[in-house]
């Protein structure tokens, strides 16, 4: 049935480039004769605090722009054309937009619809709302399946009492006020991914999924910083120029240490796979 293609699809959040970007009705850009005027370029991107202003000419195709010539210094701009290498069609996943504006080391990449300019998206588009659900998501997905690894060892390799020894403060007087309510709910329901990070590390789970290396092990660790910013709104994601690259890093941790989890799980059986543990 055609129906069931929409119960088979693997992602819940589905996130393109235009979506957080600027399209080109709502951009604020430079007409051909401003564009002319360094004077007047540098004051509207000091203004704005914009390090990339189009070159519109209102009617036909947006071809140039002007960017400082060093992110975040306006006291010197320069003229350049709109080449191959830093436009995306406006379609293009927004994992895909982070990867590209990474390995390419671009602060911004124009957008496309058939061949034209339609909008522009930066570095700091990424601290939107859109990009942090995506981001949550797989960060989600992530403590969700970690906590399952965990769950399957507590009463085997850890008993309950020596999990709630190693986690946050937080977690005990939850736990224990859930138990006199007569809450009953799985100890690892009550983790936050740093609990969740030790217990891997206690229980050896961590080389089971071949991450046999101490350098491997704290690329983990980041993903904690990660996540706070991502869950409070009040905290930036790109924090710098280079924050790109270091959310593509974190980006792609996640997602082999997915690989590797699901690989796992499949290996070991559904009832490690399908235990509906629901990490804090």
């Amino acid at each position: 049935m055609l129906e069931d293609i929409f119960y088979r699809r693997e992602s819940v959040v589905d996130i393109d480039a235009a979506v957080v970007g600027v399209s080109r009705l709502r951009w604020t850009a430079l007409s051909p004769k401003e564009a002319n005027d360094a004077t007047c370029a540098r004051e509207v991107m000091t203004r704005h605090q914009f390090d990339v202003l189009p070159i519109d000419p209102g009617s036909g195709p947006v071809r140039e722009y002007i960017k400082t010539r060093t992110w975040g210094d306006y006291s010197a701009v320069e003229r350049c054309d709109i080449e191959y290498d830093e436009v995306l069609p406006q379609q293009t996943p927004l994992y895909a937009v982070i990867r590209a504006l990474a390995e390419k080391n671009r602060h911004h990449l124009f957008l496309t619809h058939e061949g034209n300019v339609t909008g522009l998206i930066t570095v700091v588009n990424l601290n939107c709302r859109q990009a942090r659900i995506l981001l949550f998501g797989l960060l989600s997905d992530l403590e969700v399946r970690m906590g399952r690894l965990v769950q399957a060892q507590v009463g085997r390799a850890v008993s309950e009492d020596e999990v709630l020894a190693m986690a946050s403060d937080a977690v005990r007087p939850q736990y224990e006020a859930d138990r006199q309510q007569n809450i009953e709910r799985d100890v690892v329901e009550y983790l936050y991914l740093p609990d969740l990070l030790k217990l891997l590390q206690k229980l050896g789970l961590y080389e089971r999924l071949g991450y046999g290396s101490k350098a491997e092990r704290a690329q983990f660790d980041k993903l904690v910083k990660l996540r706070n910013a991502v869950a409070h709104p009040g905290r930036t994601i790109i924090e710098d120029v280079e924050g790109v690259q270091k959310l593509w890093r974190d980006i792609q941790v996640i997602e082999r240490a997915l690989f590797r989890i699901k690989r796992w799980q499949e290996d070991h059986g559904s009832s490690v796979a399908e235990k509906p543990t629901l990490p804090a």
